[in-house]
């Protein structure tokens, strides 16, 4: 009898930690999806985030005769940045047919290059966003520069890459659908770089920030 009851005892203490364990991998699971579907939405917006950078003194609409990487100027909080990005992007790439409701919204990021980040109504193949990201090698001589915006660790990846194409180390580095990639020759094959320890192990130093 008391074999019997032990018996019992330990059938229902399985049973107890079995129940449990499956209610805490159920509840993690449902966090880990959470999670998953919050990262997941920042990439769709991040995709649909381009950067828009002209020179010192100079608007977007001027056709960034000045350049890359200074300070545009001050500006008034009235200014229409939507129909600035809509303007320069027609006027330096014919054919574009950019309008203002094709994009959600833009502003100015704060910093010394006055950058202009523009989110898209679409993203994908096909889109504008796309068509703009495909011909922005179109800008080359402008002054003009139209880039992805990257996740942070992504961005570092491609600013250390970009410190050693200023070395001659690397032929071009770009980005495309949120990844980076790099060329070593300027007919060779591009490589996705998609760690920092990548970087290092193919030689490159990382940046700090």
């Amino acid at each position: 009898m008391n074999v019997e009851r032990l018996e019992d005892a330990i059938d229902g203490l399985e049973s107890r930690l079995v129940a449990s364990f499956s209610r805490e991998l159920h509840e993690f699971r449902e966090s880990l999806t959470a999670e998953i579907d919050k990262l997941n939405e920042r990439v769709r917006d991040l995709e649909r985030h381009v950067e828009v950078t002209a020179g010192p003194g100079q608007s977007a609409a001027d056709g960034g005769r000045a350049r890359s990487g200074a300070r545009v100027g001050d500006r008034e909080e009235r200014e229409d940045v939507n129909t600035l990005v809509v303007d320069t992007l027609n006027q330096c790439m014919p054919g574009l047919n950019l309008s203002s409701a094709d994009i959600d919204r833009a502003h100015r990021l704060p910093g010394a290059n006055h950058r202009i980040i523009v989110r898209f109504v679409r993203s994908g193949e096909g889109s504008l966003r796309d068509r703009i990201m495909t011909r922005r090698m179109e800008l080359k001589g402008k002054d003009l520069y139209v880039n992805e915006s990257l996740t942070k660790m992504r961005g570092l990846i491609f600013r250390s890459l970009l410190a050693a194409k200023r070395e001659k180390k690397v032929y071009t580095v770009y980005s495309r659908g949120g990844q980076v990639f790099f060329k070593q020759e300027q007919y060779g094959t591009g490589k996705r770089v998609d760690s920092l320890e990548q970087v290092r192990r193919l030689g490159y130093t990382v940046l700090e920030r």
